[in-house]
C-alpha cells in the first residue's frame, strides 16, 4: 500500500508539474507574440508620442536654436550693432595707412621732397652759390 500509494503522489507530482510547466510556456508565449506586435507599455507610448524631449523639440526646437532663431548668436548680434573688431577700429582711428600718412605725412616727401624737387633744390643753390662766387670775382 506505501508503495502503491508513493506512486501514486509521484505520478500526481509529475502530471502536476507538466500542467504547470505547459501553462507556463503557454503563458510566456501569449506575453511574447504580445510584446512582439504591440512592444511594451513605454514603447508603445514612445512610439506614437515620441519621448518627451523629442516631442518638445520638435514643436519648440532646442532651447538653443529657438534662442538663436529670434536674436542670432551672440556674435552676430554684437557684430550687427557694433561692426566687427577691425572696423570699429578702422572707424574710430582709420586704416593703418591713413594713420600713418595723417601722422608723418607720406614718409619720403616730408624729409627729402619728391627725387626731382631735391635736383631743382641743389641745382639752384649751386647756380646762387656760382653767382655769388662771380660776383665777387668781378667785384675784385
Amino acid at each position: 500500500m506505501n508503495v502503491f500509494t508513493v506512486q501514486a503522489v509521484n505520478v500526481l507530482n509529475v502530471f502536476t508539474l507538466q500542467v504547470v510547466n505547459v501553462l507556463n510556456v503557454f503563458t510566456l508565449q501569449v506575453v511574447n507574440v504580445l510584446i512582439v506586435f504591440y512592444g511594451t507599455s513605454g514603447e508603445r507610448f514612445e512610439r506614437f508620442h515620441g519621448r518627451s524631449g523629442e516631442r518638445f523639440e520638435r514643436f519648440h526646437g532646442r532651447s538653443g536654436e529657438r534662442f538663436e532663431r529670434f536674436h542670432g548668436r551672440s556674435g552676430e548680434r554684437f557684430d550687427r550693432f557694433h561692426g566687427t573688431n577691425g572696423e570699429r577700429f578702422d572707424r574710430f582711428y582709420g586704416t593703418s595707412g591713413e594713420r600713418f600718412e595723417r601722422f608723418h605725412s607720406t614718409s619720403g616727401e616730408r624729409f627729402h621732397g619728391t627725387s626731382g624737387e631735391r635736383f631743382e633744390r641743389f641745382m639752384v643753390e649751386a647756380v646762387n652759390v656760382l653767382n655769388v662766387f662771380m660776383m665777387e670775382a668781378v667785384n675784385l
